[in-house]
């Protein structure tokens, strides 16, 4: 706006506010606000993206940088706030849940660092709220397979990872070793209480077993272990083991926790088909796949992310089975160039 914006002050005098110090704003904005009860850092982020939207006549969070605009980032919200840069992602997350903003990827595909845009909405969307409380999240697909075992522990106590991807890969490592630490503890623990508590008269069925045995009551009876036939008794024939549900599930948190020190990242959506192409292999295949992606990382094969396949195309071209490549060559025989800046952002240089 090229023109002073003027309104009538306390003393009735003019106030003319100077051209780029004010903006025009929605209503519903407004009314939303009146109504929503947000935490303090929540509301100072929802200030930070007012400037970036209304103040710039669009949903899309921008700012000015050498004259040009660009999209806002997460660490451009903390560095304007204040705020700590993990606690700006639990920020964004409450305002979507309010249907105040949304944090979406430019190209459709996971969160990560560069891709991210953010948007503030002229006119709220409708709340995610489930009987008068705000609705809980499942834990996202990206959630890192070496952390699975904190699981019970983050449903236990009652908390709410609501954490982006990109945030959280500053903590892969760390919460990778406090999980292991967890499952010794827990173990040294049990073994402790084994020796000083007495043990249960008759030992306590879980959940599983409990159906498994109620449905072998309803189903047909047992086939008893010679059938009578015309020709004499026949031994029924002995039905081959397979392979139990822990084990395949064991073999797949394996191959993800493998994906994810390799960088062969997938996009949220992609889990259930991953899971789909997983099935389809057979036991051998599984294993062999899980190798392939650490024998490509100690040749440095898989060095480079940038070069890097998704999770989803290595186990649909099985590249498992092709042929290793020199470390210093990308696919096309061109030397490799890392233009990711993963390194300086691992490194903590990077936002």
């Amino acid at each position: 706006m090229s023109e002073a914006f003027e309104i009538t002050g306390a003393d009735t005098q003019t106030i003319a506010i100077a051209p780029g110090e004010f903006y025009f704003n929605t209503k519903a904005r407004c009314r939303r606000m009146m109504r929503n009860s947000l935490s303090s850092e929540a509301r100072q982020i929802h200030a930070c993206l007012e400037l970036g939207t209304m103040g710039f006549q669009q949903e899309l969070a921008v700012m000015m940088e050498n004259g040009k605009e660009r999209p806002m980032t997460p660490g451009d919200i903390s560095r304007r706030t204040g705020l700590k840069k993990q606690n700006v992602p639990r920020g964004l997350a409450e305002l979507a849940d309010a249907g105040l903003a949304e944090t979406r990827s430019d190209d459709g595909g996971a969160l990560r660092k560069g891709h991210i845009l953010i948007y503030s909405w002229a006119v709220p969307r409708e709340p995610k709220i489930q009987n008068g409380n705000r609705a809980r999240l499942p834990f996202p697909d990206w959630f890192p397979a070496s952390w699975e075992p904190l699981k019970p522990l983050i449903k236990r106590l009652k908390l709410d990872f609501s954490m982006d991807e990109v945030t959280a890969r500053d903590y892969f490592e760390e919460g990778g070793r406090a999980a292991r630490d967890y499952q010794k503890a827990e173990k040294v623990i049990i073994e402790f209480l084994k020796r000083v508590c007495a043990q249960p008269k008759k030992p306590r069925i879980n959940k599983e077993e409990r159906t498994e045995r109620k449905n072998e009551r309803k189903g047909s009876p047992p086939t008893p272990s010679h059938v009578a036939t015309r020709e004499g008794t026949q031994t029924p024939p002995v039905k081959k083991k397979t392979q139990k549900p822990e084990d395949q599930d064991e073999l797949l948190l394996g191959l993800l926790f493998a994906a994810e020190q390799a960088w062969l990242r997938h996009a949220e959506g992609e889990l259930p088909e991953i899971r789909r192409y997983w099935q389809s292999l057979t036991t051998e295949e599984r294993k062999a796949a899980i190798e392939g992606i650490r024998l490509r990382v100690e040749t440095g094969e898989y060095a480079d992310a940038h070069y890097n396949p998704t999770l989803l195309n290595y186990l649909r071209k099985k590249l498992w089975t092709a042929k290793l490549r020199p470390p210093a060559q990308g696919r096309n025989g061109k030397k490799r160039v890392n233009t990711s800046g993963l390194d300086a952002w691992v490194a903590g240089t990077g936002e």
